[in-house]
């Protein structure tokens, strides 16, 4: 009897170290969640109605440091300032990409993110991470969003959160 327990302790000890990882894809799956805001006409890039927008959604185009189309999907959430009205949000992703960003595990490293609303109309973003391996799924120690030198978001320890701020054009 002592054995079986002894062996039975054993296995499930090991068991718990060879597991497969279930947690999410870590940062490899996180990214942006933008709310864009017309600071001089006092009013989001893209509502609900189309009509009430400076720009058009399907305008929208998002690119990273090396010219590469990033996915952008949209959501739809509550103007905190006009509760009937619906504003769409904006989601950048990804942010971290395994084979250009490996440099981020050892120092902090900056990523440009180019967006056009339009042919004529466009903003930059300047991301700094620095990012840390764990078991079953990397982690940011931190990300930070810089719009015209400024601190827009940050976030710390995060595996798969995205970094949620709007953005003042």
């Amino acid at each position: 009897m002592k054995y079986i327990i002894l062996l039975t302790t054993f296995l499930s000890c090991f068991y718990g170290c060879i597991r497969p990882c279930i947690e999410p894809r870590g940062i490899e799956g996180a990214g942006l969640t933008i709310k864009f805001f017309h600071t001089a006409n006092d009013q989001y890039f893209y509502t609900e109605n189309p009509n009430l927008s400076p720009f058009r959604l399907d305008s929208l185009k998002i690119l990273d440091s090396r010219g590469k189309l990033l996915n952008t999907p949209t959501g739809i959430d509550q103007d905190h300032r006009n509760p009937l009205r619906k504003i769409y949000t904006v989601g950048i992703y990804p942010i971290f990409i395994p084979s250009d960003d490996e440099e981020a595990f050892n120092s902090e490293q900056s990523k440009w993110i180019y967006i056009y609303y339009n042919r004529t109309t466009s903003d930059t973003l300047k991301l700094v991470y620095k990012a840390r391996k764990e078991k079953c799924a990397n982690k940011y120690e931190y990300l930070k969003a810089y719009h015209r030198e400024q601190l827009v978001g940050e976030i710390y320890n995060s595996y798969h959160e995205n970094l949620e701020f709007t953005l003042n054009h």
